[in-house]
């Protein structure tokens, strides 16, 4: 989820911006929030160049900022401007979550659970599949609700090719 969310704002660097005192304020890098439960209450460090990474590395970088934010032990890096944050209920169970803006950012991606539905394939047959419920919220100081659908629409294709994602990511997502 990390690696599609900043690989789509790669490749959409016209989102990657949050409003600032009156006016757009791009980012120089697709860096993606994690909302992580901690004892001291929800954070939401920020993977730096989350859509320049290789999967491998992006996993590794996560686990450490998840454990220094668990630890108490973030620093103002990471704490880092980012105009997306991931924040994911699906191991709650809870099949979608509406998420709330952070303060500083411009969209938040709430991920919920994946079950088991059935769908039809081209045939009109029923398949089973596995599925997560995304909601995108976003300001729309920032950007429209069209903007918006598209991004979304552009981070679920992604997900739809998860072989892709082991492959190191292209110039600009």
């Amino acid at each position: 989820l990390l690696a599609a969310c900043g690989r789509a704002l790669a490749q959409a660097p016209e989102l990657n911006r949050v409003w600032a005192e009156e006016a757009w304020l791009p980012l120089p890098g697709a860096h993606v929030g994690l909302a992580v439960d901690t004892p001291q209450g929800l954070f939401a460090p920020v993977l730096r160049d989350a859509g320049a990474l290789p999967l491998e590395e992006l996993a590794a970088r996560a686990d450490a900022l998840v454990a220094r934010a668990r630890a108490g032990a973030l620093t103002h890096e990471d704490m880092a401007p980012a105009s997306l944050t991931l924040s994911n209920v699906g191991m709650h169970g809870a099949r979608f979550l509406v998420p709330i803006v952070n303060p500083g950012q411009s969209m938040i991606l709430g991920v919920g659970a994946v079950e088991p539905v059935f769908r039809p394939d081209a045939q009109g047959a029923p398949v089973l599949r596995r599925e997560a419920t995304l909601v995108l919220a976003a300001d729309h100081r920032v950007l429209d609700g069209a903007a918006a659908a598209r991004f979304l629409g552009r981070v679920a294709a992604i997900l739809e090719q998860p072989l892709a994602l082991l492959r190191a990511p292209a110039a600009g997502g």
